[in-house]
C-alpha cells in the first residue's frame, strides 16, 4: 500500500488519515479514527483479508467507503469484494490518477 500512498500524496487534496497492514489493524485504526470518509483496501493480506475486513467494516460502520485495490482482475475476487459490501474496485497498477478520481466518485 506504500506506493498507493506515495501516488495520492501529489494530490493537496487528499488526506491520508492511517495505513494498515491488514484486516485486524484496519479495524482497530477505524475504531480510533471515526471520521474516515474511504478505505483504499487491498484485497490480499495476511491475518485477515480485505474481503472479510470490508464486510466488518460495512456491518459495523456502513457510512465508509470503500474501494478494493487488487493486483489481478479475479472477476471472483471482485465479485465476493462487492458482496462484502466494496462500492467499487480499482487495479492496483492503474495510473494515480485513476484512483484520484475514483475517490470523489465513490464518495458521492
Amino acid at each position: 500500500m506504500k506506493s498507493t500512498k506515495e501516488s495520492l500524496s501529489f494530490f493537496e487534496d487528499i488526506s491520508i488519515v492511517f495505513t494498515a497492514n491488514n484486516g485486524l489493524e484496519c479495524l482497530q485504526k477505524l475504531s480510533e479514527n471515526k471520521n474516515t470518509d474511504l478505505i483504499l483496501m487491498d484485497i490480499d493480506m495476511p491475518k485477515q483479508n480485505g474481503i472479510e475486513a470490508t464486510a466488518l467494516i460495512k456491518r459495523k460502520y456502513p457510512q465508509v467507503k470503500i474501494i478494493m485495490l487488487t493486483v489481478f482482475d479475479n472477476d471472483e475476487q471482485i465479485f465476493n469484494a462487492i458482496q462484502a459490501g466494496a462500492d467499487g474496485y480499482l487495479l492496483k497498477d492503474d495510473e494515480p490518477k485513476t484512483l484520484y478520481n475514483a475517490i470523489p466518485k465513490t464518495l458521492t
